[in-house]
């Protein structure tokens, strides 16, 4: 049996509801789109894909050693923009942040060290927001999104299944970052 899984970045409840909010925001401009329930807003730092339950201690491991050299640290949102095939996928950016992206990069080098599939592209933090989404890009373009940043201090290893046909990302461990 696998289970489809990813290391992410959970937000708190006040955070979602604000990316959400944004979310609607740029629903206005749009003839149509899936748009990404709040409870499901994440930031998604290496995607897994369909994993053997067998890897589940490797993969906790993992959390554990990249949490524990990985300090706490502020994201700021910034921006949306779109992409995919059909640019089809709306997302809400993040600034810049050296500490998010060594956080990724020393989880996808530990996968790498188990020799665990973990993904070749470049990581490109972002909040997906919506899927098949068609709007205008000129309306986007003029969007701002409202000043907003959160406190990152855990990753999470995550699981998404589909429960009464609605996508849910469940949380199988949390670790905490140093302070």
């Amino acid at each position: 049996m696998t289970r489809r899984l990813f290391y992410a970045v959970e937000f708190p409840e006040d955070i979602r509801q604000k990316l959400f909010q944004a979310g609607q925001e740029l629903a206005a401009f749009a003839d149509r789109g899936r748009w990404t329930r709040p409870e499901n807003i994440h930031l998604t730092l290496q995607f897994l894909g369909e994993c053997p339950a067998a890897w589940l201690p490797d993969l906790t491991d993992i959390a554990r050693q990249a949490a524990a050299a990985s300090h706490s640290f502020t994201m700021y949102f910034a921006g949306a923009g779109t992409f995919g095939r059909t640019s089809d996928i709306l997302w809400i950016g993040i600034r810049p942040q050296p500490a998010l992206s060594a956080l990724a990069a020393h989880l996808a080098d530990l996968l790498r060290l188990k020799e665990l599939p973990c993904e070749a592209r470049r990581f490109s933090p972002h909040i997906t927001i919506g899927r098949q989404v068609r709007l205008d890009s000129r309306q986007l373009s003029a969007w701002s999104m409202p000043p907003l940043e959160c406190r990152i201090d855990a990753i999470s290893l995550m699981e998404s299944t589909r429960i009464e046909e609605k996508l849910v990302y469940r949380a199988i461990c949390r670790e905490k970052l140093l302070l």
